[in-house]
């Protein structure tokens, strides 16, 4: 975990310190949709944020870096830190290029960050700026990423699914692969659904 900058400190910006491992990230990635009473495919990420009082935001990154797909800005303070007095901020800014799939995978990636690496740690600040692709050699990207992962396509659900695409679709046409189903049942993005088939094994 590296060092807060100098301006880090100074803004109060808190790094989180846990090393969370993959099955105690799938485990905080259902208990968050169990806490949210959204055990239910596909997963509605913007409402699981708005649940969090986050607001959703889109912006045109270009001028600033193309390579950015979302951010995240928590800033749980409270008031007498903000010159406006508004109240707590908590935002996710999408890219505006995305699709709505993407978006909705980019949302559960940034509250991955929310509930691993800033949830209950009291009056904080803190900001994530994630860029495609993203540098998964940075623990919290990859804890983000694994927290997206699990929660959208938790491989209970992703088992499930497969036999049943086994079972019903798979000698009807309706859809040209796997991979095609899994996007449609659980609304994720091609690259991600063919990722976590790979990753359990199930594409076979």
């Amino acid at each position: 975990m590296k060092e807060p900058s100098v301006a880090e400190k100074q803004a109060g910006v808190v790094l989180h310190e846990k090393s969370w491992t993959d099955k105690e990230i799938a485990r905080e990635a259902y208990n968050f949709l169990k806490e949210q009473d959204a055990v239910r495919f596909p997963v509605d990420t913007y409402e699981l944020a708005k649940n969090q009082k986050f607001k959703l935001k889109w912006r045109d990154f270009s001028s600033v870096d193309p390579n950015i797909v979302g951010m995240i800005l928590v800033d749980d303070r409270g008031k007498q830190y903000r010159k406006n007095g508004l109240s707590d901020r908590r935002i996710i800014a999408l890219s505006d290029t995305l699709s709505e799939a993407e978006e909705r995978f980019i949302v559960g990636h940034e509250l991955g960050h929310y509930y691993l690496h800033g949830r209950g740690r009291g009056e904080t600040l803190y900001a994530f700026s994630d860029k495609e692709p993203l540098d998964l050699s940075n623990p919290e990207e990859y804890q983000a990423e694994r927290f997206a992962m699990d929660l959208l396509l938790p491989e209970g659900a992703m088992r499930t699914a497969v036999r049943l695409y086994k079972e019903r679709w798979s000698d009807r046409g309706t859809y040209a692969t796997l991979k095609e189903y899994i996007c449609d049942m659980f609304f994720v993005p091609p690259d991600k659904a063919k990722q976590r088939l790979d990753e359990l094994g199930l594409l076979a």
